[in-house]
C-alpha cells in the first residue's frame, strides 16, 4: 500500500485556502495531523487521507458547534 504525500500546496489546493494560510496557520493548530516526513521546515509532507479525514472531522465539528449556538 502506497500513502500519497501532500505538502502544504497540495493541501491549499484541496481546502481552498492560500498557500501562505495552511503554512502560516493551519498547520501550526494543535489538532492538525503532524507530517510523516518532517526533514526541515522546506520539506513537510502529509498522508492524503489523514488530512481528508482531519478535514472532514473538523467540518463536522464546525457544523455541531454552528448547530448548537442557534
Amino acid at each position: 500500500m502506497s500513502t500519497e504525500k501532500w505538502d502544504t500546496a497540495d493541501i491549499a489546493e484541496y481546502l481552498g485556502y492560500s498557500r501562505a494560510h495552511v503554512t502560516d496557520k493551519l498547520i501550526k493548530r494543535p489538532d492538525f495531523p503532524v507530517p510523516f516526513i518532517n526533514t526541515s521546515r522546506k520539506h513537510r509532507f502529509w498522508d492524503r487521507a489523514v488530512i481528508e479525514a482531519w478535514a472532514a472531522g473538523t467540518q463536522r465539528r464546525e457544523a455541531i458547534s454552528s448547530e448548537l449556538a442557534l
